[in-house]
Formats: C-alpha cells, sequence, structure tokens
C-alpha cells in the first residue's frame, strides 16, 4: 500500500484539485469545498483530464417548502462526490483556456415538521455543473 501511494505521487500526470463551488438558484444555496485527483493527458497543445473528487456539502434551502409557516431556516449537510471531465487549451506555458464539467452526488435530504398536521420532505440528491475559464499555472 505505501509503495502503491509513493508510486501515485511520482507519477506527474496525476495532479491534486481544490475546488470551491457556490451554487445558488432561487430554491438553495450550496457551499461546497471540494479536494481530489486528476488524470492528465497530453495531445499537441490540450490538456486532457478527468477526475474524483470529495467534500462536505452545507445545503440551506431558501424557500419555503411548508406553505403558510413562517420557518425558512431549512438546512442538512452531506457527504459530496464529483467526477469531472474538462479540457484546457495552452495560451502560453503558464496561461490556459478551459473547460470543465462535473457531476455530483450527495444525499441532501431532512424533513420539516412545523406542527404536527404538516409534513414535508426535501431532497436533493445530484446536480451537474458546466463551466469556462482562464487558469493561470504558477
Amino acid at each position: 500500500m505505501v509503495s502503491y501511494i509513493g508510486n501515485l505521487f511520482d507519477d506527474k500526470t496525476i495532479k491534486p484539485s481544490i475546488n470551491y463551488i457556490y451554487p445558488t438558484n432561487d430554491d438553495f444555496t450550496n457551499h461546497i469545498l471540494m479536494v481530489g485527483l486528476n488524470k492528465y493527458s497530453t495531445v499537441e497543445n490540450y490538456n486532457l483530464y478527468g477526475g474524483l473528487l470529495l467534500s462536505m456539502g452545507n445545503l440551506k434551502w431558501e424557500t419555503n417548502p411548508v406553505p403558510s409557516t413562517l420557518n425558512t431556516d431549512y438546512k442538512t449537510s452531506s457527504m459530496v462526490s464529483a467526477i469531472q471531465v474538462g479540457a484546457e487549451y495552452k495560451l502560453t506555458e503558464t496561461l490556459l483556456l478551459g473547460v470543465n464539467t462535473k457531476y455530483y452526488m450527495s444525499d441532501y435530504s431532512t424533513t420539516i415538521e412545523p406542527t404536527s398536521s404538516i409534513k414535508a420532505e426535501i431532497n436533493h440528491k445530484s446536480s451537474y455543473s458546466v463551466a469556462l475559464g482562464v487558469r493561470y499555472s504558477f
């Protein structure tokens, strides 16, 4: 096992990845700091990569899922994993233009019971993102 981990870090095509994601819409906000590893391949001026990311996410629903109640503080946490793939084009040796897509898997769920006669379950299991960006390498 130690030999395998040592070889993993000697492989220059495997690189760490740190992502802060702040998805938000009318229904919820989510704060996720993800860490993981990407496997890179280079074809001419392009870097192609795929990887796995893990995190603990905190989700807060912004809308009130239970009509006629005043409580809107619905928060839950979940382990979040993601699969990502992307491509980067080398503009210079340190500046890259890229596209990235991620598919997130989570298990955000909570039950809201503001009164004994009202009950609502809210769930969020998966999502995806697509991003365009510029990356600078130090």
